[in-house]
């Protein structure tokens, strides 16, 4: 099933941040760089994923080390691995339409491919749910995600669940926020506006923009 593409929405420039060396201690800026590539084309079962949020967490720095860890390392001349969270702008997929909210495996880019891949690939978004409430990060349990999901989501609703988000904007910040994370820069969790999107309740986005 092929889903005709967002209003409003032309091909763009992907912008994407390269591993282009290990650190050796805290991560150092010079170990990335900006380049820039086509925005891919989705193909059969595939969708279309503007990144609106990338989310920031000190095992990103695991990932760096070319060495054993719960993921294999980011290889160099790779895009940086991240969480974060888009909006499908076009899609030839049954699991994604047009407008969904997803989240998983982003990377530091503006697009990217969503292909059903499940936990730890793109997953959509529940109803009512604040997109960005989606970046937190635990493996525990992970065969008990779905469930969790649900209670989490019922909390949420309920406001018995509070919690502190420091947003940043600017694509370019995104080496400098990982090593901010390991120098008391944050206030609660880590994230970075890439690119503004209308919510699915109304207005442009949630929160406040505090650093």
């Amino acid at each position: 099933m092929t889903s005709p593409p967002a209003a409003g929405w032309r091909r763009r420039v992907n912008r994407q941040w390269i591993l282009v060396a290990r650190p050796t201690g805290l991560v150092d800026e010079s170990c990335f760089e900006l380049r820039r590539a086509e925005v891919p084309s989705p193909g059969p079962g595939e969708a279309l994923v503007r990144v609106v949020w990338l989310g920031f967490d000190p095992t990103q720095r695991g990932w760096l080390n070319d060495g054993p860890n719960y993921l294999d390392p980011v290889p160099l001349g790779a895009v940086m691995r991240g969480s974060g969270v888009g909006q499908v702008v076009a899609s030839n997929s049954a699991e994604y339409a047009v407008g969904d909210w997803v989240y998983g495996m982003v990377g530091w880019q503006d697009y990217v491919l969503a292909s059903g891949q499940g936990l730890l690939g793109l997953n959509v978004v529940p109803p009512g749910v604040d997109p960005k409430a989606m970046l937190g990060i635990f493996l525990d349990y992970l065969d008990r995600f779905p469930e969790a999901f649900a209670r989490l989501h019922r909390w949420l609703a309920e406001g018995r669940i509070m919690y502190a988000e420091d947003v940043a904007e600017g694509f370019d910040r995104a080496p400098a926020l990982l090593r901010g994370l390991f120098e008391g820069r944050n206030v609660g969790k880590q994230l970075l506006r890439v690119a503004e999107c209308s919510s699915p309740r109304g207005g442009r986005e949630w929160g406040t923009v505090v650093s």
